[in-house]
């Protein structure tokens, strides 16, 4: 199967959008989902239950337990179950109702719009973003912080082991290069 990435540009923003896959069928969107989503809410369920911080080190652990205290008396499971459906039904919806989506490497996604124009465009045999290069690696660490944390482009990089913040700046960059390697 071959899939369709897209370089985006918003007339109405000026925003230039980087390396998006083009989702028109629902076996892409399954693909994307279990590749992409599914590593984004095992790496939250982990953290969830590692707990050895007081507070979330990965969005999807943060968003459910915000939508947790929101809604009350929900628990983390039953609530991080809620969210997945959801955006999965979100993105579900979209597909079929316009036709096409746009889906990111983080798992967010967007719909096409009358603004944006398509720049570049790339076929590829796998899903696996063509962008990122070794200077898309971003290591940092929180202000008064003793954890490096890594980022490629939009993804927070995580090991094998869940692991997504290391106690040196060179150990952190050693993990995004070998996610980056994963990645292509």
């Amino acid at each position: 199967m071959n899939y369709k990435f897209v370089k985006l540009h918003d007339s109405r923003t000026g925003l230039d959008y980087p390396w998006i896959l083009e989702c028109i069928d629902v076996k892409t969107l399954g693909e994307h989902t279990k590749k992409y989503m599914g590593q984004q809410i095992g790496n939250g369920i982990k953290d969830f239950f590692r707990r050895y911080d007081y507070h979330a080190n990965t969005n999807w652990r943060s968003a459910v337990e915000v939508l947790g205290k929101i809604k009350g008396g929900i628990s983390f499971a039953e609530q991080s179950m809620i969210l997945e459906n959801q955006v999965l039904n979100g993105k579900t919806r979209v597909l079929f109702e316009y036709g096409k989506l746009y889906l990111r490497e983080n798992g967010s996604y967007m719909t096409e719009s009358d603004t944006m124009n398509v720049t570049d465009t790339l076929i590829l045999d796998k899903i696996s973003w063509p962008n990122y290069k070794e200077e898309d690696i971003k290591v940092y660490k929180w202000a008064n912080g003793t954890h490096y944390y890594a980022r490629i482009g939009g993804m927070d990089v995580v090991d094998s082991d869940g692991n997504q913040k290391w106690d040196t700046r060179k150990e952190a960059n050693e993990k995004a290069l070998e996610e980056l390697k994963n990645l292509q």
